[in-house]
């Protein structure tokens, strides 16, 4: 498990990674993460908000609602699997299932076919599947939120124009804890990550880091 300083960790990326080193990150991320010691390891109770952008089948939201019962926004663009989400969480109330994307802009776009690992492919709207689009300023303004104790980010390579609306509108001060993929297909991915990495590290601090696997950080103070 890496415990690099940020600005080190900055300096890293630049230089890229490989293939091979990218499956024994995987690896050792696995091993660190049995019994989801790493991805659960946060100080959130009844009270907290946890924001999941991209749910997926839902496993991360079911395991952090089982062991700290609180609040959580799950947003999942790709239509089966929303209605998934719907029906597998349907008994609880504090579970709230949305059928959005997390970018920088409001509308809507098109999202890849690809129920494992769809993500936004165009903002032109052709014959693919369409998708409502939201900004993370006005989900919390709409449902009156200040702070999200814990977002937790797995988007295939969207997740770049999260984070520059994030900085943009300066909501990192609001989310206390960042659990993130980056996504390295996506072109200058390093270098994109690194700029954001460097901003990020003005607020949080790195908890532990498996590069271009997953990734912790936690608000200073």
């Amino acid at each position: 498990m890496s415990k690099t300083n940020y600005k080190n960790l900055i300096l890293k990326l630049k230089e890229g990674i490989t293939r091979a080193r990218h499956r024994k990150t995987v690896a050792e991320f696995k091993f660190a993460d049995q019994d989801f010691k790493l991805t659960t390891d946060y100080p959130l109770d009844e009270s907290s908000v946890v924001f999941d952008v991209g749910g997926y089948d839902g496993n991360f939201t079911a395991l952090i609602y089982e062991i700290f019962q609180c609040k959580i926004y799950v947003f999942e663009p790709h239509p089966e699997l929303f209605s998934k989400l719907k029906i597998r969480f349907k008994e609880q109330k504090n579970i709230i299932i949305l059928n959005k994307a997390l970018s920088d802009f409001s509308g809507y776009a098109e999202i890849s076919d690809d129920s494992n690992a769809s993500r936004i492919s165009s903002t032109k709207l052709n014959a693919g599947i369409k998708c409502e689009v939201t900004t993370l300023n006005s989900v919390m303004l709409e449902h009156e939120i200040e702070t999200i104790d814990l977002m937790k980010v797995n988007i295939e390579g969207s997740e770049f124009e999260l984070f520059s609306d994030i900085f943009n509108h300066g909501l990192q001060d609001s989310i206390l804890a960042f659990l993130v993929q980056f996504h390295d297909f996506v072109p200058n991915a390093a270098k994109k990550r690194a700029t954001i990495l460097e901003q990020l590290g003005k607020t949080h601090s790195l908890k532990w880091c498996f590069d271009f696997v997953w990734e912790s950080w936690i608000k200073k103070g």
